[in-house]
């Protein structure tokens, strides 16, 4: 799955870590060649109650799916938990940059390193857990976006 957003938005797939590291990071691409991440998550057996702190960082929202846990809103800051029988199947994080979204994502960046989680970006590469080497890739396309 990989999801085409806007230009002011941005998506990150969250993975377990699995010993990956930003060099020997590989994506596994199904048959129709997209991003297959929930082999991560379905060899983990991780429960939906693993991201509950979430809602510390961004609120508990409906989903228009049973399948996903929503945190922020869809057209927004959002994380998106993807699950089947509340096992984490796919979990994404989509920043807008038409908000005020430092704050969310030093909490969110602050939280992967507590759960040993990895953010891969839209190019399917590993980044490195640094709020300020993200924050200046957002403001980098940021620029871009506004011209």
């Amino acid at each position: 799955k990989i999801f085409i957003m806007a230009i002011w938005q941005y998506t990150f797939f969250i993975i377990p870590n699995n010993n990956v590291s930003l060099d020997n990071f590989s994506p596994i691409i199904d048959e129709e060649g997209l991003f297959n991440d929930n082999l991560y998550w379905t060899n983990k057996e991780t429960h939906i109650s693993f991201f509950e702190e979430i809602g510390n960082i961004i609120p508990k929202n409906k989903s228009w799916s049973q399948q996903i846990v929503l945190f922020g809103k869809e057209n927004t800051n959002c994380i998106e938990v993807y699950n089947e029988n509340e096992y984490v199947t796919s979990v994404s994080f989509r920043v807008d940059f038409r908000t005020d979204y430092g704050s969310i994502l030093k909490q969110i960046v602050s939280f992967c390193l507590k759960k040993d989680l990895l953010l891969i970006d839209e190019e399917l590469k590993v980044v490195p857990l640094d709020f300020e080497i993200i924050n200046k890739c957002f403001e980098d396309r940021k620029r871009i976006w506004q011209r």
